[in-house]
């Protein structure tokens, strides 16, 4: 049934029953004057939606979690064999490098670009 807002038409019983299902506090805005009938399928139709709504964004959320899950698996492995670690930068860190950049060379039987670009050899 409509009211002083809406009519009974298709238009206007789609357009409130979107909105009851998609905004459960559009049902605020039925007068308590309304039919029964009215009131109940309002909150019915609020109580439908809301439920459809959680269900909606709990499906999104864990797909997101999900692909983040697999992203940081994926992505943020480190490999720690083969690399040498060397902390902090003073004047005699370029020649520490040359020095693991030649023994790397060396024990590759070949010039890498990096020893080239450091020692300039």
């Amino acid at each position: 049934g409509g009211n002083e807002e809406f009519s009974t038409s298709f238009n206007d019983s789609f357009w409130i029953s979107w909105g009851l299902f998609f905004d459960p506090g559009t049902q605020t805005g039925i007068p308590a004057s309304d039919p029964l009938q009215v009131r109940l399928i309002a909150v019915l139709f609020s109580i439908f939606g809301f439920i459809f709504n959680l269900t909606l964004l709990g499906t999104v959320v864990e797909g997101v979690r999900t692909r983040m899950y697999r992203y940081r698996q994926k992505y943020s492995r480190v490999s720690t064999r083969g690399h040498v670690l060397v902390l902090g930068w003073g004047d005699k860190t370029l020649p520490l490098l040359c020095e693991l950049l030649a023994s790397e060379a060396k024990s590759r039987e070949r010039m890498s670009w990096g020893r080239r670009l450091c020692c300039g050899r």
